[in-house]
């Protein structure tokens, strides 16, 4: 018993040592990352976010798309776009960023996905690599393979 606490113990530790620490601040429209502003954002409206680093620059615009149907929420998804690598991303799996009705909660788990796929460093940085990496991992390609009439 007191090996399977002792086990639990170092495997929350070690999960605590690799999560960054989020948060919104709001009043100056910037993504705080452990204690630092990394990122500045516009909120453009419910769906349409932009994320830029601190020089201005956008890097990433995110989008929530409802393929047309408003009031069908099923085939909904989400389009990231990587500006700096020219890539986006299109994804219904909105698990990682569900944060029931809290746009800013999903904003910031937006950014902990980011950092926890290494495609965004502490610093604001983007990695081209993480990029491809992630477009691979979660791009389902819904604009190209959707049938509109």
């Amino acid at each position: 018993m007191r090996n399977l606490l002792l086990t639990g113990a170092l495997l929350l530790t070690g999960w605590a040592a690799n999560a960054q620490n989020v948060a919104l601040d709001k009043k100056n429209n910037t993504i705080v990352i452990d204690g630092a502003a990394t990122l500045k954002y516009t909120k453009i409206n419910m769906a349409n976010w932009s994320f830029y680093d601190m020089n201005e620059h956008e890097i990433v615009f995110f989008k929530l798309a409802d393929n047309g149907t408003p009031s069908y929420r099923d085939d909904d998804y989400m389009i990231i776009n990587f500006l700096t690598e020219n890539t986006k991303v299109e994804t219904n799996d909105f698990s990682h960023i569900q944060a029931a009705f809290n746009i800013n909660k999903s904003i910031e788990k937006f950014v902990v996905w980011l950092l926890k796929e290494k495609v965004l460093d502490n610093k604001g940085n983007i990695n081209p690599d993480k990029v491809a990496t992630f477009h691979s991992k979660y791009d389902q390609n819904i604009t190209n393979r959707t049938i509109k009439h």
